[in-house]
């Protein structure tokens, strides 16, 4: 009766151990290398998959598909002291995306609203930006 009982108190610490253990080292910090490479695969990984939707689209065959944009009615846009530091400029062509992710950033709440009636571009226009977006943080992300 004692060997079994001590047998059983053993095999509950070992268990009680082990989770102890796989507990402490599931907690551990996260270093700054680990999540810096959890960033370049989420990134690569979402970017791949917005690449296809491109691919799909036809957007960039041969070249990225035109869409112009310009800001709408100042009536129905935030406060400026919301918007940004300065004048938000989104007057362009998709042709120049880095310009209009760099106005994109900065905005102090990187909120976008796209209007236009149906086939005017709007999604086009949100798949560029995101492609442009994610080639910035693959390049951000990479040592």
């Amino acid at each position: 009766m004692l060997g079994t009982s001590l047998a059983i108190v053993g095999g509950i610490v070992t268990i009680l151990t082990s989770w102890w253990r796989q507990r402490a080292a599931a907690v551990a910090p996260v270093t700054p290398e680990a999540l810096a490479q959890a960033a370049e695969v989420l990134a690569s990984r979402v970017a791949e998959q917005w690449q296809r939707e491109a691919e799909a689209r036809s957007l960039n065959d041969p070249d990225p598909m035109p869409v112009r944009w310009t800001l709408f009615d100042d009536a129905l846009m935030d406060h400026e002291e919301h918007i940004g530091p300065a004048p938000v400029v989104f007057t362009g062509c998709s042709d120049r995306m880095p310009e209009l992710v760099g106005e994109f950033r900065r905005l102090h709440r990187r909120r976008l609203v796209i209007v236009g009636g149906p086939g005017s571009g709007k999604t086009t226009l949100v798949v560029q930006l995101v492609l442009q977006l994610l080639t910035d943080v693959c390049a951000d992300v990479r040592p």
